[in-house]
């Protein structure tokens, strides 16, 4: 565990993954990601994690995902998408 704990330090530090510790020999991963682009990819994964847990059923998770995602990003591009589908999954309780 420790050495897990290592190679993710070194990964904070130079802002790129040596993919050799994952298996993927002589290859890089850059990290520099816009703000904007983190963002959208942790509002997208918010939403993806919402239709997972709807699949498996578990319809309160999935809303209360879904407000919190549009309460905390009410005027991004993604938070449309997460007001549809809690409009859909409101509409299906009635």
């Amino acid at each position: 565990m420790e050495k897990l704990v290592r190679s993710f330090t070194g990964v904070q530090q130079s802002g790129t993954i040596e993919l050799g510790k994952l298996g993927f020999r002589g290859q890089q991963l850059n990290l520099n990601l816009s703000d904007a682009e983190l963002t959208q990819r942790f509002v997208r994964s918010r939403v993806d994690v919402a239709g997972e847990h709807l699949r498996s059923g578990n319809i309160a998770l999935a809303t209360k995902t879904l407000d919190d995602v549009i309460k905390s990003y009410p005027n991004h591009p993604e938070a449309a998408y997460a007001r549809e589908l809690l409009a859909l999954i409101r509409k299906q309780k009635k």
